[in-house]
């Protein structure tokens, strides 16, 4: 009797192991299938990410149209930031990481290579050639975290760009601009140079929407009344000191002494800081008539300008320099939040006439629409339709539309 239950307890366990073998194999098929549908998963979706960036080269969009630029011979294009974030704010000059990386990709997709500093410099002064798609990267406003945000794009593409200061606060390692020790650190890669915005950021002769008169500030009393501004101020090169009337306080000879007193200024921190004053300088603020509102004061800042620095970024809204510009009348297109790499690409085909691409997007939402006039991207839930250059944009929809349709749209 014991040993007919040794028997059966015996059968019982070799039916319990082998039940809980399969089990386990059966957990470990489950495992590897569930692995294998995960990566088959990831590999559409890749597949999927790669097609939302299929591109289309612009004479495919432009066809026969001229650009405004058509530019021949050596020239170079200057793009520039005013600094990169990680948090959306529509409208706003600081782009999103996200919008910069899709601008470059574009860029780079389009064939452009960027310069250095020396290179603009040599073309101006020795007549050296250029890339036949020559870039000037350039990030202004001093930002640290938006050199940072920018890096992992230049690594990418193994681009380089200027990063640019204000010389007052190249020693102030507590705040969020760029200090000396960080500027060599960004200098000891191969990805950055430095670049100035100038001694500060300060506005002058300021009045509100209201024509109440603020005087002079510097940047957080400025920004503490910004919202009650329109553009009626001047940044602290660009002008006379004036008073409620709009009436100079200060002689010629006054004028002239504060301004050569922030270019020296400049000079004296770079020098001490950096061991050099950084070649590329941008004259704050842009498109006057020449170097400030006032003649006298213009005349003053390319005076110092030129013994200072070697080449000045001085205007904003077209991206292209031929030899004819001089080497401090220079201009650059400042990107912006709102700029898809459509519209980009779109002002850079039309100040340059070069063969550039556009995004296209997702195929599978494209094959829905015709495109008659412009560039559409179809990306995610939204049409993102370009305009050509004062001109139209339009699309259709492959298929006619049901004859009774609800239609809500928001402008």
């Amino acid at each position: 009797m014991d040993e007919r239950k040794l028997h059966r307890k015996n059968i019982f366990k070799v039916v319990r192991t082998i039940l809980e073998i399969l089990i386990i194999a059966a957990v470990i098929i489950w495992a590897v299938w569930s692995l294998v549908s995960y990566r088959s998963k990831q590999h559409v979706l890749h597949a999927d990410a790669e097609r939302e960036c299929t591109m289309i080269p612009s004479d495919e969009i432009v066809g026969g149209l001229s650009s405004a630029g058509k530019a021949t011979g050596p020239h170079f294009i200057a793009i520039s930031y005013n600094g990169l974030t990680d948090i959306v704010r529509p409208g706003g000059k600081i782009v999103t990481k996200a919008s910069y990386d899709e601008q470059m990709q574009a860029i780079k997709d389009s064939g452009y290579q960027t310069i250095t500093q020396q290179n603009v410099i040599d073309y101006y002064t020795k007549g050296a050639s250029l890339p036949e798609k020559a870039m000037l990267l350039i990030f202004e406003d001093g930002i640290m975290n938006s050199t940072h945000l920018a890096y992992p794009a230049l690594w990418k593409y193994n681009y380089i760009a200027t990063a640019c200061t204000f010389a007052e606060n190249i020693s102030d390692e507590t705040g969020h601009y760029i200090s000396a020790k960080e500027m060599n650190e960004l200098n000891r890669t191969t990805f950055w140079e430095a670049g100035s915005n100038g001694y500060r950021l300060s506005y002058i002769n300021i009045f509100d929407r209201f024509e109440n008169y603020f005087g002079h500030l510097n940047l957080p009393e400025f920004l503490d009344v910004h919202t009650f501004l329109r553009r009626d101020y001047n940044h602290y090169l660009m002008d006379f000191l004036r008073d409620e009337n709009r009436l100079r306080t200060e002689s010629v000879e006054e004028m002239e002494e504060r301004i050569e007193w922030d270019y020296k200024k400049m000079e004296e921190l770079y020098k001490e800081n950096l061991g050099y004053v950084p070649g590329l300088y941008i004259l704050m603020h842009s498109n006057t008539g020449a170097f400030g509102n006032d003649p006298l004061v213009s005349r003053k800042n390319a005076e110092m300008m030129e013994k200072v620095f070697a080449m000045n970024f001085n205007r904003q809204g077209t991206c292209l320099n031929t030899r004819d510009s001089s080497i401090y009348d220079l201009s650059r297109l400042q990107s912006r939040q709102y700029l898809s790499p459509n519209h980009l690409m779109m002002r850079i085909w039309d100040d340059t006439g070069h063969n550039v691409v556009f995004r296209l997007g997702d195929e599978t939402k494209a094959i829905d629409w015709v495109r008659k006039i412009g560039v559409a991207e179809y990306k995610n839930r939204k049409i993102i339709l370009t305009t050509l250059p004062y001109g139209e944009g339009e699309i259709c929809l492959a298929r006619n539309l049901p004859q009774d349709l609800e239609l809500s749209v928001r402008l």
